[in-house]
């Protein structure tokens, strides 16, 4: 019987897509951001990310290398000049110190400005001029679009652009007719045939721009430690969008009773109807 249950994960996708909410009674799905507000060198790395500043406690420097992320000249200086040769309790004392000298003109120093490369979001003000930025860490869905040769592509939406007025797929504006033929959350479960076989469900564990993690909806503990773990025969799949197609994927899901709604494969057939130009 214990093998027979089919196991449900309550899943929250918020109110991000829900229409008609009171003024005043928005509501989110999630953070939008975190809490650092970082401010704009104008400079870029090789990669093409902002390189910010924000300022940090002066006790988190833990090692010499650490400074070179300051970005006053003069208080770099000061500090190599202070803590060079100094390394672990030794290194961590004399930066503790360092506010408290009389040779340098940093009296009563406890915040440092670093600069770091990130990518951001830009905040701007009502003139449009860009003056902070902040780091989205959360996603909010895993789109897999379908493109008109039959290929299948991902495109992660953040939880800011998902709550952002106008925003619009990057791959549907490239390709008008791209069908969508996934839309998931954390904790959505997918129906798959692995290479022709039975079916089984997985659940979607996590997922970011560059990985889809995917596992049996009965598995439980801490689950990134189990699939380290070479003694412990459970381990994560790691499916492409490609590879979901050739499994067959499509969204199910389970009633209160333990019933398995699955669609079939395609579970996207129907095309939605153009929403009349505003």
């Amino acid at each position: 019987m214990v093998n027979a249950i089919t196991v449900s994960h309550r899943t929250d996708h918020g109110t991000v897509s829900k229409a008609g909410l009171p003024k005043g009674k928005d509501a989110t799905a999630g953070r939008l951001h975190n809490d650092t507000a970082y401010g704009f060198t104008g400079e870029t790395d090789a990669k093409g990310n902002s390189i910010v500043v924000h300022r940090v406690p002066l006790s988190s420097f833990k090692k010499l290398a650490d400074l070179d992320r300051i970005r006053d000249a003069d208080l770099k200086a000061a500090l190599y000049q202070h803590l060079d040769g100094l390394e672990g309790k030794a290194f961590e004392k004399a930066v503790t110190d360092f506010p408290n000298l009389e040779w340098h003109p940093f009296p009563g120093i406890r915040r440092v400005r670093v600069t770091e490369a990130l990518s951001v979001i830009p905040i701007s003000n009502q003139n449009g001029h860009i003056y902070k930025g902040y780091k989205g860490d959360s996603n909010y869905r895993y789109d897999v679009w379908e493109l008109p040769g039959g290929k299948w592509v991902n495109e992660v939406v953040s939880m800011f652009d998902a709550h952002k007025p106008g925003w619009q797929s990057a791959i549907r504006t490239a390709n008008p007719t791209a069908r969508k033929a996934l839309s998931l959350h954390r904790d959505d479960v997918l129906a798959i045939e692995r290479d022709g076989g039975a079916r089984e469900l997985v659940r979607v564990v996590k997922f970011s721009e560059k990985q889809f993690v995917v596992a049996a909806p009965n598995e439980g503990g801490a689950l990134k430690a189990r699939d380290a773990d070479k003694s412990d025969p459970f381990k994560y799949s790691y499916p492409s969008p490609n590879t979901l197609k050739a499994w067959r994927a499509r969204q199910v899901r389970i009633d209160e009773i333990g019933r398995v709604l699955d669609p079939g494969f395609p579970a996207r057939t129907a095309r939605r109807k153009t929403r009349k130009p505003i």
